[in-house]
């Protein structure tokens, strides 16, 4: 039997195409089989096994026939394994997702650094962070999600 993670999409900004997409893993060893296959770390193949959750940042390209070729709408994919959805791992996994947004869309980082008051620069990334974190809890918290009770296995609805 293959194992399949709950799977949703989140958007960092409204009226935008733009998403990450969230995997969450039924357990440490689903998890870790998949991002060993799929993951490339600093320490080479393995040096994932200590890790509770990970993104990665994705830069897909459609081709069509006599069509320009366009970018997908993807800039992420972030895997978490159910044993481990803490606070401290989600929002730490999704802020990699909000930076891989941020060079999505070539948001102008330097910026923050330029003044000590809150602008609006600021303001638009923590927006887009917290509306990450958002809809992902939002998502998980539906029957089937893996905050749910359910038979012992992430949902794959």
């Amino acid at each position: 039997m293959t194992v399949r993670p709950w799977v949703c999409r989140i958007y960092p900004e409204r009226n935008s195409s733009l998403f990450a997409r969230v995997q969450v893993w039924p357990t440490k060893k689903a998890f870790l089989a998949h991002i060993n296959e799929n993951c490339t770390f600093i320490g080479g193949r393995g040096a994932g096994r200590t890790c509770q959750g990970t993104c990665s940042r994705e830069h897909r390209t459609l081709y069509r026939k006599n069509r320009p070729a366009r970018r997908r709408p993807i800039f992420a994919t972030v895997n978490l394994w159910r044993g481990k959805l803490t606070m401290s791992v989600v929002t730490h996994e999704l802020f990699h997702a909000t930076i891989a947004w941020a060079w999505r869309v070539q948001f102008p980082l330097r910026e923050l650094t330029d003044d000590e008051n809150v602008t609006s620069t600021e303001e638009r990334i923590t927006y887009a962070h917290s509306e990450m974190c958002r809809q992902f809890m939002v998502r998980a918290l539906q029957p089937g999600g893996p905050y749910t009770k359910t038979d012992g296995l992430v949902s794959t609805s």
